[in-house]
């Protein structure tokens, strides 16, 4: 072959590869718009509206095509891993992905604090005092309000002790009935069973294929109000 019609061939593949790309990046896109908002509906406790889910789902489909329906979603949700924060910490995942990166997410069970107008003199201070980027994660501003909320405990214990030293199950007590704390990455306490009342996930994707790169934020779900289970 002429080595101008190799040009040629190899210009047109080229072309078709990136259009397939950009089909491709496209679509994970919507899915990824469509499923933060499926999200975003559960934890506000709204249901879908059918017309909403039809028109999301590509119309109605025929009985008989229920089955390859559900198993090209199958499919789809395995072509779409979401893992947990492990991932999201860890080069390997991305580094084994490969050119397969797109359309990895990870979920981080906490805000992302950078994002937050309350949380950026905090972070500051932090980077100042602590500046290697591995020092700042997806948990340490979590990690400095679940700080703060003990010491706001003992506190609280130790003025209802008259000043003395509490025992230890009046600071638990006191940190049960925690209500409110206006901490940096929000104002939360905790319910019956112990738990935050500041239920939040956050969304991250790979920003590039580089194992070593930052994982970019996507979204959050906010699920105080209501529990997804």
């Amino acid at each position: 072959m002429p080595g101008s019609a190799k040009r040629d061939r190899r210009a047109e593949e080229s072309a078709n590869h990136q259009g397939d790309c950009d089909v491709r990046d496209c679509s994970a896109e919507r899915d990824e718009r469509a499923h933060c908002a499926r999200l975003r509906a559960q934890a506000a406790g709204v249901e879908e509206e059918p017309e909403r889910a039809q028109q999301r789902g590509g119309g109605r489909r025929a009985e008989g095509d229920e089955a390859g329906a559900g198993e090209h979603h199958r499919q789809r949700r395995l072509e779409q891993p979401v893992g947990g924060d492990g991932i999201a910490l860890d080069p390997t995942c991305v580094r084994a992905a490969g050119t397969n990166v797109t359309g990895i997410y990870a979920t981080v069970p906490a805000v992302d604090a950078e994002r937050l107008d309350t949380a950026k003199p905090v972070i500051a201070a932090f980077k100042t005092e602590f500046g290697r980027p591995r020092d700042f994660g997806p948990y340490t501003l979590a990690a400095y309000d679940a700080t703060a909320v003990v010491y706001d405990a003992l506190d609280r214990a130790i003025k209802a002790a008259g000043g003395s030293i509490p025992i230890r199950g009046d600071i638990i007590t006191q940190l049960a009935s925690t209500k409110g704390f206006a901490g940096a990455t929000g104002t939360f306490g905790f319910d019956a069973a112990g738990d935050t009342t500041l239920r939040v996930v956050s969304i991250f994707k790979p920003a590039a294929s580089r194992p070593m790169s930052s994982w970019t934020w996507v979204d959050t779900i906010d699920y105080s109000n209501t529990l997804p289970y």
